[in-house]
């Protein structure tokens, strides 16, 4: 029990310090362009009323399918969300001068976003989609509109072959991601190096969240191994004690 107590203080050390190091990487805004961070830390000191972060700060995925995530994102998780479209209007002055005529950004308006999507597509009867890649997805209600808008009609394939032998059958306007990372778009359009390019945002939420729970498992196991071996250290005091008496 000692034994397997030090092996998980080893590895719970090891998944801290991965843990802390996505947390800096994540305050820092790593990856972000340079015009939304400026905006999000204006946000953040009350400069923009109602906005409420990035789109990325809202949405998750497993480790394993967060990079196609990312890559189907196409830039989009670093849009702003505003709550509502005149706060947006009431802010513009001020994200102007913020940003200075050198950089852009994108808003998403909460209250100006219906998603026109319906999940009446059966991919199951298509053999080359993997999956929707909305379903790799973990978000906030709040924003399940603006992710039906952008992802709700974009499909998991193989690779470009598969995404070609799946449009015929996908409905209209159908873009696909392959598990590399590129991206087909409606119009044909292929993007090369989607997944290399993203912001690393979903990734990190996603290895975060992956982490913590790693932690919490880990901490139940020190605890039951530590009452394990404090409860054979009592048994073995009690055994020396009654061999010294005979």
């Amino acid at each position: 029990a000692q034994r397997d107590l030090s092996v998980a203080r080893e590895k719970r050390s090891s998944i801290t310090g991965r843990r802390d190091t996505l947390r800096e990487m994540q305050a820092r805004r790593e990856g972000v362009g340079e015009s939304v961070r400026k905006v999000l830390d204006a946000a953040q000191k009350g400069r923009l009323p109602g906005m409420l972060g990035m789109l990325g700060d809202f949405v998750q995925s497993d480790v394993q399918h967060a990079a196609v995530v990312e890559a189907a994102m196409a830039g989009a998780e670093q849009s702003i969300i505003a709550e509502k479209y005149h706060t947006l209007n009431e802010s513009n002055e001020e994200i102007q001068k913020i940003l200075a005529g050198r950089g852009s950004i994108d808003i998403l308006c909460l209250d100006r976003i219906e998603s026109a999507w319906k999940q009446d597509f059966d991919s199951t009867g298509n053999e080359a989609i993997i999956a929707r890649a909305i379903d790799w997805m973990k978000f906030e209600p709040c924003i399940a509109p603006v992710m039906g808008r952008l992802l709700g009609n974009t499909f998991v394939v193989a690779d470009l072959t598969g995404a070609w032998a799946a449009r015929s059958a996908a409905p209209r306007g159908a873009r696909f991601v392959t598990m590399s990372g590129e991206v087909v778009e409606p119009d044909g359009r292929v993007r090369i190096g989607a997944g290399k390019k993203a912001s690393g945002v979903i990734a990190r939420r996603s290895e975060l969240s992956e982490l913590q729970q790693k932690l919490d498992d880990l901490d139940a196991q020190i605890e039951q191994l530590q009452s394990r071996c404090q409860t054979m250290h009592t048994q073995r005091e009690h055994l020396e004690g009654l061999q010294q008496k005979l």
